[in-house]
């Protein structure tokens, strides 16, 4: 019987590879080079097989088919994902099974036809050698079903005719069997992967030893070695498993502590500075929803377990008459609680049941405050000073990833994360990374109060208009305290500043900050303190003014001592406004119906 499929279905399907392969752009695969999947270890027995494994790129959805375990191992390591053993093949054959490489797309056909190589070859694409061997005798072999997609000019090859079906019925063309494998004499899988996710769990993991030590590994997953490898290194080392007879205790712990990094959850301290309260929590939202009300964060306090490593549950508790926080592992504590009036706010975090990191708890009796901390020496500090030591309450864990996931961009009720990124500032100024570290609330506060000023970058792409807003706000703290209730125009400024004249203090020399504070407390006063006050407003929104000192002449030939501000040249005079009721909003020098202005100075900020 021969196995090879018609002419005419080969002709067709050469003519849609050649033809998608023109017009198809990929991100690429892998072209390997040559032969690079041929493997050779002397005469091969006419009655042995060899596993053929399928592998999957998630990145161009392409399948691989090869019996090396090197380019296979070296594929998975690479990024590709291992399906399973595709099927089997004999190790000896008269049917050879090509592999042909489009070097523009890097997609790869299989094919036993000796015109489809020749075909392919002549439009440009590498042949790669024979992959591995087909059958050459269907009678009770196993069938190859081929598909192929016309979007794309991807193949798909399998043994599974549902699978085969599946696709065409989606679309894909029937390009029938294209050749035949064989059945697997012996079911033992003599290479099972090792390789998941990038990662070589060889010196902790054997498959044959996995399966064989756990009873419900082998139920659950029998001859399924890609799956059985998934459950160690996702599932079974988090709960301690053993992989290996013989492993590596150092890899192991190292591996451990990276699976358990989708487990573990950054408790956040925060303090208000009002009710000198600590607050605790794992949600990014409350955190920044306390930040953005005037609590102050301190740090990352502990790294607390979650989904299968989470331990005893960590309740939360309410006192509506003393707005404090409670938290205990103690479900008759926190239903003791309850009656007396807190209100229970759920579960708030969990504990180590490895206990890696103790946290102690402390219990101020004059004000009915608890503390929470993994320090020794802070809970030390505590008691030393009058607070009861209440021993440890439950255990943080070990960090596996030192790593912050969520660095804080709120500071002082401002959120910085249009202009600021801290991987971004600690990257970029070395002396930053020295100084903080992994100190994401020093860094930030450095940046807020210090770097802005300094003209530093906070983040690779950012905000200029929102980096300027800010950074006048820290040059001018005090004038951003008015502008958000007067109105953070020029023209509000203005208005703010015109005042009911007074007699004052006249006294150039102080600078306009001196006059401008005691603008801000909304008194009268002379012409000073109202170009101080509209001087220094007009700053903190982004305006060149400056506070100018000199004379005026009188219509009786006398000169008064004045202040008023130019910006741009243009004259603002909020006195002249006041006593005159004379427009004098950005006028120019000698327009008619302005002062005649004489300057004998600017005065100092």
């Amino acid at each position: 019987m021969s196995i090879k499929p018609p002419k005419a279905i080969i002709a067709s399907a050469i003519r849609k590879i050649i033809a998608t392969a023109a017009t198809v752009t990929m991100a690429a695969a892998l072209c390997p080079p040559p032969a690079a999947h041929a493997e050779t270890a002397g005469t091969p027995d006419a009655s042995s097989t060899v596993d053929v494994y399928r592998l999957f790129n998630p990145n161009t959805s392409e399948h691989l088919y090869t019996k090396s375990v090197a380019e296979r191992d070296s594929l998975l390591l690479s990024g590709w994902t291992y399906e399973s053993i595709a099927w089997s093949a004999p190790a000896a054959s008269t049917v050879n099974v090509y592999r042909l490489c489009n070097v523009t797309s890097s997609q790869h056909v299989y094919t036993t036809s000796d015109d489809e190589v020749a075909s392919l070859t002549s439009n440009g694409w590498r042949n790669e050698g024979v992959a591995f061997q087909a059958s050459d005798d269907a009678d009770d072999e196993i069938p190859v079903y081929r598909q192929y997609d016309p979007n794309n000019g991807q193949h798909n090859y399998t043994t599974d005719l549902d699978e085969a079906q599946s696709l065409i019925r989606s679309g894909w063309n029937d390009e029938h069997i294209a050749w035949y494998a064989v059945e697997d004499p012996d079911p033992t899988i003599t290479h099972p992967v090792t390789i998941y996710d990038r990662t070589d769990y060889s010196a902790i993991y054997d498959f044959n030893y996995y399966i064989g030590r756990y009873p419900d590994i082998k139920q659950a997953y029998g001859n399924d070695d890609a799956g059985a490898l998934k459950h160690f290194a996702t599932t079974g080392i988090l709960e301690n498993r053993q992989g290996k007879q013989n492993y590596d205790t150092a890899t192991y712990n190292s591996m451990r502590k990276v699976a358990s990094i989708p487990y573990s959850s950054d408790l956040y301290r925060m303090y208000n500075t009002n009710t000198g309260e600590h607050f605790y929590t794992s949600s990014v939202q409350e955190r920044d929803s306390l930040l953005l009300s005037g609590w102050t964060y301190e740090s990352i306090a502990w790294t607390s377990p979650t989904g299968p490593l989470a331990g005893d549950s960590i309740y939360r508790l309410y006192s509506p008459g003393s707005g404090r926080h409670f938290y205990t592992t103690d479900g008759d504590e926190r239903d003791s609680l309850v009656k007396l009036g807190w209100r229970y706010e759920g579960v708030s975090f969990s504990s180590d049941p490895q206990q890696a990191k103790p946290v102690y708890r402390q219990y101020n009796q004059r004000n009915g405050e608890h503390n929470y901390t993994t320090s020794a020496n802070e809970a030390r500090t505590l008691i030393d000073s009058g607070w009861n030591d209440e021993g440890i309450a439950w255990y943080g864990m070990e960090d596996p990833d030192p790593t912050i996931t969520h660095p804080v961009t709120i500071y002082d009720r401002t959120d910085y994360s249009a202009i600021y990124d801290f991987n971004y500032y600690i990257g970029r100024y070395p002396d930053i990374k020295q100084a903080y570290g992994n100190d994401d609330a020093g860094a930030l506060k450095h940046f807020a109060t210090t770097g802005i000023l300094e003209n530093r970058q906070g983040k690779q792409n950012y905000d200029t208009a929102t980096y300027n807003r800010l950074k006048l706000q820290r040059m001018y703290p005090d004038a951003w305290k008015v502008l958000p209730s007067i109105g953070t125009d020029l023209r509000s400024a203005y208005n703010y500043s015109i005042r009911k004249w007074v007699k004052m203090e006249i006294a150039p020399e102080k600078g306009t900050h001196y006059y401008a504070m005691m603008g801000y407390t909304g008194r009268s006063g002379n012409c000073y303190l109202m170009a101080g006050t509209f001087t220094e407003l007009a700053k903190a929104l982004g305006y060149d003014a400056k506070q100018v000192t000199g004379y005026v002449l009188l219509k009786n030939g006398y000169h008064s001592q004045h202040s008023w501000v130019e910006i741009d040249g243009r004259v603002y005079d909020p006195d002249c406004e006041s006593e005159l009721k004379v427009d004098s909003f950005g006028k120019h020098y000698g327009d008619p119906g302005t002062l005649k202005y004489h300057k004998e100075g600017y005065m100092k900020a």
